[in-house]
């Protein structure tokens, strides 16, 4: 899994859709850019487009439980066997 990180300083003002909008112009591979749009998209979809990206960091727990809650049917499943 992944790490989440934070900022080096507040991003108080930033809406989310801008953001994540400014994220995906960073990646120069369009698979990639893709797959990452799409998770993003619904993230922009479910929490909206003019949410405060400084607000998600003072709820890791709500953001962190809607990536379970939306991605984990996709994660792949591990063997149980020895």
């Amino acid at each position: 899994m992944g790490r989440v990180r934070a900022l080096p300083r507040p991003a108080v003002g930033v809406r989310l859709a801008d953001a994540v909008q400014i994220y995906l112009a960073t990646i120069t591979v369009s698979n990639t850019r893709a797959t990452y749009a799409a998770a993003l998209d619904r993230l922009v979809a479910d929490f909206g487009a003019d949410t405060d990206v400084a607000l998600l960091g003072t709820e890791p727990d709500r953001v962190g439980g809607w990536f379970t809650y939306v991605w984990a049917r996709s994660l792949p499943r591990r063997s149980t066997s020895g």
